[in-house]
């Protein structure tokens, strides 16, 4: 009896060690999952960007879990791409931010997850309003709107019979406004003007179109 006992705990423990043996071997076979690189310092204008995961291979299923809204993935890290994972980040137009990429590995037996971190710096930011205006034929003036976090240049006019005054505030640094004036059109048909503003690399514009006077004879 204590025989038949020691071989039913012998079998009991072979039978253990045979699937630990094996699961051992996959686990290896399998090996870990690794990304490269894993932080990403970006500029406020943003970008393209890519990162590998290695050991792709072993996991079957490869995807992006998880992300920030400002970051958009245009190629998968699937094994038919070979583990590239390549992905844009928008301009930021606003404070410092961060956001992380989740990577997933899923095989039959097993779940792992990697994270790509991304720090993205302060965007610039500059906006006219309104960007359209139609003056009368007549002498006319209006106000342009400038939303900036910095120092934006003083608008240029690329027609003579367009000019700038009134720009606040002074030193042109954060929101301000200016005046576009429009002289009389007493020429021989409509026409059109631009006024470009910049900062920091971003440039805006405002469309002119004046109609011309009509003479009745």
């Amino acid at each position: 009896m204590n025989q038949k006992k020691a071989l039913a705990r012998l079998t009991s423990l072979l039978i253990v060690a045979t699937l630990f043996i094996a699961l051992t071997a996959t686990a290896s076979a399998q090996g870990p999952l690794f990304v490269s690189p894993t932080n990403f310092n970006i500029s406020g204008g943003g970008g393209a960007y890519t990162f590998i995961v290695t050991n792709y291979s072993a996991y079957p299923s490869l995807r992006i879990s998880s992300k920030p809204s400002w970051v958009t993935i245009t190629q998968n890290p699937t094994v038919a791409n070979r583990g590239v994972c390549r992905f844009t980040v928008s301009e930021n137009t606003g404070g410092p931010r961060k956001g992380t990429i989740m990577v997933e590995g899923r095989t039959p037996r097993a779940i792992a997850t990697r994270t790509v971190n991304i720090s993205q710096a302060a965007g610039y930011a500059l906006s006219l309003s309104p960007m359209l205006w139609k003056p009368s034929p007549a002498a006319s003036s209006t106000t342009i709107s400038v939303v900036s976090n910095t120092t934006w240049s003083a608008p240029t006019s690329n027609v003579s019979w367009l000019t700038i005054t009134s720009i606040s505030p002074s030193n042109r640094n954060g929101n301000g406004s200016f005046r576009i004036n429009a002289s009389p059109n007493n020429g021989a048909g409509k026409r059109s003007g631009i006024i470009t503003v910049t900062a920091n690399g971003i440039t805006r514009t405002v469309t002119v179109t004046q109609d011309v006077w009509y003479r009745i004879y």
